[in-house]
C-alpha cells in the first residue's frame, strides 16, 4: 500500500508523557460543535502496556485515569523550550576580555555581532518597489 509506505510505528513505553485525543463532546445524542474544543488532553503519563497497542493513561494535572486507550489517539508529549535549563557554558567563554577588546566594545557597540535573538527582534525592511497604477502615472 503506498499510503502507508512512508509511515514508521510509534513506539510507546510506560512511563511515556503523551498527549490524548479527545472524542467528540455530546449531550444525549447531540453532538457540540467541535470547532472551539480542544482535540486533546494532556499532558498524560502511559501507566501499563495492556497490549501492543493499548496503554492505560493518567492524566497528570488532576490524576483521573483515562482507561485504555489505543495507540492511535495517542502522540508524543514534548516539554516546552522555556522549561529548559540554558546550556552550560565553557571556561573559555567565562574569561575576562582584554581591556583592548573592552575598550573598543565600549566606544563602537554597534559592531558588535548581534545574538541571534536580536536578529529575530529586528524589523525586516521591504524591498518592494512601490509605484503609481499606471492609470495616475504622467
Amino acid at each position: 500500500m503506498k499510503y502507508d509506505r512512508r509511515t514508521s510505528q510509534r513506539e510507546f513505553k510506560v512511563g511515556d508523557l503523551v498527549w490524548v485525543a479527545t472524542t467528540a463532546p455530546q449531550i444525549g445524542y447531540i453532538t457540540i460543535n467541535r470547532k472551539f474544543q480542544p482535540k486533546f488532553q494532556g499532558p498524560c503519563r502511559l501507566i501499563e502496556q495492556l497490549e501492543p497497542s493499548t496503554f492505560a493513561v493518567r492524566r497528570i494535572d488532576n490524576g483521573v485515569n483515562l482507561g485504555a486507550i489505543n495507540v492511535d489517539r495517542i502522540k508524543k508529549y514534548f516539554e516546552p523550550i522555556s522549561n529548559y535549563e540554558p546550556s552550560r557554558m565553557n571556561d573559555d567563554d567565562l574569561e575576562a576580555p582584554s581591556s583592548d577588546e573592552h575598550d573598543e566594545a565600549s566606544q563602537n557597540p554597534a559592531s558588535s555581532n548581534p545574538t541571534p535573538t536580536d536578529r529575530i527582534n529586528q524589523q525586516r525592511v521591504s524591498s518592494r518597489q512601490h509605484q503609481l497604477p499606471a492609470r495616475y502615472r504622467d
